[in-house]
């Protein structure tokens, strides 16, 4: 019997099935990196897909329990009681009896280092009486803080299909847990846990392996591919950053890696820049007072959310026109920004021939997408993306 065409049947199936997994893989992909410190985006590709957190929820999870223990509601030595249903949660867990108790503070470090099922079910019935009525809360907390395609259906992040959020709104739930509860924030950094005995290692490995890292969580269901909330601060400058979809969990590290990389080196080139002009300590309005004449009317700006807008063609035209005359010399050429942010489907303002050209010329990372921005062509959070644009706009000749 000739072998031979088994074998290239075999290859062939293979060669099909890492295919799959690679476009699977790619088709599961989304990242963002945040500066807190400035709260802009330094990077983000897919940053609103809506993606499976799997036990990124967890981060969520544990908001509601430091919240609890602000208001009184819950304190760290008190028992919770295991329900037949936590002691049936699949793993990862701690194994756990029905009608046994552990002490809120054990189900916390068990969320962060184990990321373990059980506790978080015991935590929302804690909460919420029914894991079911937790998530419910956990979804209404999540608009409160602005996670406005973020709904959770259970405390876990165990499959759900109608489970789902971003990773613009995971970097928002991080920056929210660590603005909110800085001291409680620290739970995050545990390397590990002993728990009767057995030793609970924290899954995010860059809290060894990356320096400046001090938390955030990994999660991962098959659906997912491997997530990461990370953040770490060097030089007093603070990043978030989010992946999901990673291939595995040492390619997914490897990738936040080089995201915080680029990011810190985007943050040290503003600090040096802001040193060189002599800016330290000074606020955006200070900046573009310096850089931008008095003769700019105040008409040609409009504020939308936070988001700095052009209000006509002949404002960007006013914008290019300070090129010529003014101090600013493209000193910040060499830093990346989210420059522009575009809404070529409802602005009467911009043409299709430059919306084309921007992104073109522009890689889609750093490009922002806010279909709401009513004028088409905007900065945002501040003089540096100013700066960008007018960068743009003399470079590739849009005016």
């Amino acid at each position: 019997m000739n072998k031979l065409p088994l074998f290239f049947a075999v290859i062939w199936l293979f060669l099909g099935v890492i295919t799959f997994s690679q476009e699977a893989a790619a088709s599961r992909y989304a990242s963002i990196v945040i500066d807190v410190n400035r709260g802009i985006v330094l990077h983000a590709i897919n940053p609103d897909k809506r993606r499976y957190p799997a036990s990124l929820t967890k981060i969520m999870t544990l908001y509601m329990v430091f919240e609890a223990l602000k208001q009184g509601k819950l304190t760290l030595d008190q028992r919770l009681h295991v329900s037949r249903r936590a002691a049936g949660m699949a793993p990862s867990n701690l194994k756990l009896t029905a009608g046994n108790t552990i002490t809120l503070e054990t189900a916390i470090y068990a969320l962060v280092t184990k990321s373990a099922n059980d506790a978080a079910v015991i935590v929302a019935e804690a909460l919420g009486k029914t894991e079911s009525k937790f998530a419910v809360s956990m979804t209404k907390k999540a608009r409160t803080l602005g996670m406005r395609k973020t709904t959770f259906r259970n405390a876990s992040g165990l499959p759900n299909r109608r489970q789902k959020s971003t990773a613009r709104d995971m970097a928002t739930l991080a920056r929210h847990l660590i603005n909110d509860f800085p001291r409680q924030y620290r739970y995050f950094s545990t390397p590990k846990y002993i728990f009767r005995g057995k030793t609970l290692k924290n899954h995010n490995t860059l809290l060894r392996t990356y320096r400046g890292t001090d938390g955030v969580k990994t999660g991962y269901i098959r659906a997912s591919g491997f997530n990461l909330v990370a953040s770490a601060k060097r030089d007093g400058r603070r990043l978030i950053g989010v992946v999901f979809g990673g291939h595995n969990p040492k390619s997914r590290d490897r990738e936040m890696a080089r995201l915080f990389d680029k990011g810190f080196a985007k943050a040290k080139a503003w600090r040096d820049f802001v040193a060189a002009n002599g800016m330290e300590g000074w606020s955006n309005d200070m900046m573009t007072d310096r850089f931008f004449p008095d003769a700019i009317p105040d008409e040609v700006w409009e504020w939308f959310h936070g988001v700095q807008c052009a209000t006509s063609s002949d404002s960007l035209l006013d914008l290019a026109d300070l090129l010529i005359g003014s101090d600013y010399t493209g000193a910040l050429e060499k830093i990346e920004v989210p420059a522009l942010l575009l809404s070529p489907d409802s602005s009467p303002f911009v043409s299709t021939e430059i919306t084309a050209d921007i992104h073109r010329l522009i890689p889609t990372s750093q490009i922002q997408v806010f279909p709401g921005a009513r004028h088409g062509l905007a900065c945002s959070h501040g003089v540096e993306c100013s700066f960008a644009l007018l960068d743009f706009l003399a470079k590739h000749d849009l005016t």
